[in-house]
């Protein structure tokens, strides 16, 4: 009998303080009003892989993220600015159709991976073969549990081809649209003191995996009795587990639960 491995490929979760948010119908995510948070980034593969991360359907540098084999990083800032990221909340209004469009590109996060490109050495003779390929030069985050300086900067047209269609999202039916809704984008938030430096490395031009999240605000969460007891597991202001059932306070930061 033959078993067949299940493939594994980098990944991206959203985090409040390292640790995952909950994610429902397989890609939305709430957060409160101001909220920081992090995307973790994990790269199970045996080589070199490059995250170019999309937030609110823009890129946030003109850089990416180079993670070594299993290498698991919590970024928390925009690349090319040292400031966290941020979800704010506000009301939108108007016709269905204008909310719509106004609001198509909030809180949508987009991670596409791209492995490091292989050199084929074919030895004598040579033969012409056409690579579909990149170079780039980019930033890399630094995690603080390492001492290293890899990691590198990108070409932003490596992901021009990946923008998020209305469709993907399927508006209507993930944000319950009305002539007044409450909705959330990811904007700079405080100060941040991750340290970024740079290397070159080349890489594949096509995303060998993407992960996407939809942020939503908690007003649009649908409570029913199986979600209950999660939602008062973690605190959704520092993302702390909370042990008890009838705690009415988180004992990390003192938010009402």
């Amino acid at each position: 009998m033959v078993y067949k491995q299940n493939p594994v490929e980098p990944t991206a979760k959203i985090a409040v303080n390292k640790n995952r948010l909950k994610v429902y119908n397989e890609e939305q995510v709430y957060l409160t009003d101001r909220q920081h948070f992090q995307i973790e980034l994990y790269n199970p593969l045996s080589t070199e892989v490059l995250a170019v991360i999309k937030i609110n359907n823009d890129l946030i540098g003109n850089t990416g993220i180079v993670l070594r084999p299993a290498e698991r990083v919590f970024l928390e800032r925009y690349l090319n600015n040292p400031k966290k990221f941020q979800f704010s909340t506000y009301i939108a209004s108007g016709s269905k159709t204008e909310i719509e469009n106004a609001i198509i590109n909030n809180g949508q996060v987009e991670v596409n991976f791209f492995k490091k490109e292989e050199v084929i050495n074919l030895g004598a003779p040579v033969f012409n073969f056409y690579s579909n390929t990149g170079t780039g030069t980019g930033d890399f985050h630094l995690n603080p549990s390492f001492t290293s300086d890899i990691n590198t900067t990108f070409d932003s047209s490596i992901s021009s081809n990946s923008n998020i269609q209305k469709s993907d999202w399927d508006l209507g039916k993930n944000r319950g649209l009305s002539k007044s809704i409450e909705t959330g984008r990811v904007s700079e938030g405080e100060n941040s003191n991750q340290k970024l430096v740079s290397i070159d490395m080349t890489f594949n031009t096509f995303p060998c995996a993407t992960s996407k999240y939809l942020l939503l605000p908690q007003s649009q969460k649908q409570l029913n009795v199986e979600d209950t007891y999660h939602v008062r597991q973690h605190c959704d202001e520092c993302g702390s587990r909370i042990r008890k059932k009838t705690a009415k306070f988180c004992w990390n930061c003192g938010e009402r639960l």
